[in-house]
């Protein structure tokens, strides 16, 4: 903050009112003042879309939480050209180099990238690769990238699936594990039915209640909770069948 041109700069805190940090913000936003400083306040979930200078001087070594810092600069804003990043921590990471949300599929696994053959953008899948880094096999189901208005800046995502289920009602792709077709409603998974065949299969665990009692909850004084009535297993709760 002494660094900083005087009247130009606003300071928050977790110890600031929130009826003081939400004036704060506000005035921000309406670019009021020029630089706002915060102590793990902003890192997540603030979203000024005219940021275009990251000043970091807050070290941390998780690199998902560094992508989040340097997120808040990276919003599409009408003129504006760039993000400038100021690192002073010296933790090196590397803003080419991001952090795979999905845990690994394999344990061999390892970052990959994949182009988009719909809108090329280049995606970070888990995936295997051979002795001379051939990319064999990634476990990417959507692309991640999209198209850009350049007018609006609205953002509209690619949608395309490198994984699929096609419902067979309406021929629609869905994700791999989607219960419902996303188009036409048709159950996909039906949950009786992954139930019986796994009541036929010799190595399914199927675990059913032991004993279900229909009870009524009242509070202190009396009244019923949620006009009463819900359900409670009891405490020996499963017996497993094979």
């Amino acid at each position: 903050m002494d660094c900083l041109p005087p009247g130009q700069a606003r300071l928050v805190l977790g110890a600031t009112e929130l009826s003081e940090r939400d004036q704060i913000v506000n005035d921000f936003k309406k670019k009021a003042f020029t630089y706002l400083v915060n102590v793990s306040v902003l890192t997540t979930g603030f979203d000024a879309a005219h940021v275009d200078v990251i000043a970091i001087l807050r070290p941390t070594e998780s690199i998902s939480l560094y992508q989040q810092i340097i997120g808040r600069g990276l919003r599409l804003d009408t003129d504006k050209k760039d993000c400038l990043v100021l690192d002073y921590t010296g933790m090196g990471h590397s803003l080419f180099s991001p952090e795979i949300g999905e845990k690994k599929t394999v344990s061999e696994s390892v970052a990959v990238k994949v182009a988009c053959p719909e809108c090329g953008f280049v995606n970070d899948f888990w995936g295997i690769v051979d002795d001379d880094g051939l990319v064999l096999e990634h476990f990417g189901r959507k692309c991640r990238g999209g198209h850009t208005n350049p007018d609006t800046y609205e953002c509209t995502p690619c949608g395309y699936r490198f994984r699929f289920k096609i419902c067979i009602q309406c021929s629609a792709q869905n994700d791999i594990t989607a219960r419902d077709c996303r188009s036409c409603g048709a159950v996909l998974i039906d949950p009786d039915e992954k139930l019986k065949q796994a009541r036929l299969s010799k190595d399914a665990h199927v675990l059913t209640p032991d004993s279900i009692e229909l009870l009524e909850r009242f509070d202190k004084n009396g009244t019923p909770y949620l006009q009463g009535k819900f359900w409670k297993i009891t405490e020996k709760i499963f017996r497993e069948e094979l």
